[in-house]
């Protein structure tokens, strides 16, 4: 639905790739989304700087080292870094967004800090972040955040699953 002319999606596991290669070609995409198969640490090597106008990301939750790690190697791999960092991929989101562009990441409240703290570094400013609650009364787990380079922050209301 979207008025994109191109969309690139990059998935590092072989098996959701092919799955979502499988979704492209079942909704009559293939034209307009491509799929990589690939780790996005290596997107310097395949796109030139500031290719990209729009970056969306749902990146690894687990800094790398701690939490719980699923017996499932796919679930584990997914949710924690590792294949990169937060750094790495706010670097990647650095070099691939045009200098008027906009990234969005989803993330969880407890690395908002360490987010905040990775952009000022990259000298990525939040633009707007939006906290999600499971429900109200409870406190927020997961916050959306848009951001580029030039922006003033701005907090909006808050969201609820349910």
């Amino acid at each position: 639905k979207s008025e994109a002319g191109k969309i690139v999606g990059v998935e590092i596991n072989s098996g959701v790739a092919g799955a979502a290669k499988e979704n492209v070609r079942r909704n009559n995409l293939e034209g307009r989304v491509e799929i990589m198969n690939c780790d996005w640490r290596t997107l310097k090597g395949i796109f030139p700087e500031g290719f990209f106008s729009v970056i969306v990301s749902n990146p690894p939750y687990v800094k790398k080292g701690s939490g719980r790690i699923s017996p499932s190697s796919e679930r584990a791999f997914a949710r924690h870094e590792s294949a990169g960092t937060l750094r790495d991929l706010v670097e990647i989101s650095k070099y691939l967004l045009s200098k008027k562009g906009r990234l969005f990441y989803v993330y969880p409240v407890r690395r908002l800090q360490g987010l905040f703290s990775e952009f000022a570094r990259a000298g990525i400013k939040p633009i707007r972040v939006s906290f999600v609650h499971a429900e109200k009364g409870l406190e927020a787990d997961v916050f959306l955040i848009e951001a580029g380079f030039k922006g003033e922050l701005r907090v909006e209301e808050p969201r609820f699953r349910k």
